[in-house]
């Protein structure tokens, strides 16, 4: 397993870039990063919800799978939906884990 350190930026559009701090980042052989540990823990210790990365979710009824995304707080479930597009979800709210 690869583990170094990474700025992670994303590009909000219109000339505005989001910068987080750097983080410890792993990557298992499928190109993507992700944070040591994971994104969840504040959702799973506040929420009481059983979730983890990958797992599949349907918020409000659409489907999708649980991902990592650095544009989104800590306080919420990152989905891509089965559609292709991106969205925070709350923990609680009209969503089915999977």
């Amino acid at each position: 397993m690869d583990t170094r350190k990474r700025d992670i930026t994303t590009d909000l559009g219109c000339g505005v870039t989001l910068m987080s701090q750097s983080v410890n980042i792993q990557a298992e052989g499928t190109g993507a990063y992700m944070p040591k540990g994971d994104s969840l823990d504040y959702v799973r210790r506040i929420y009481r919800v059983d979730v983890e990365l990958g797992q599949r979710v349907e918020c409000d009824g659409k489907p999708g799978t649980v991902v990592f995304d650095p544009r989104f707080g800590s306080h919420y479930v990152h989905v891509e939906f089965d559609d292709g597009h991106r969205s925070p979800c709350h923990p609680t709210w009209r969503m089915v884990y999977r």
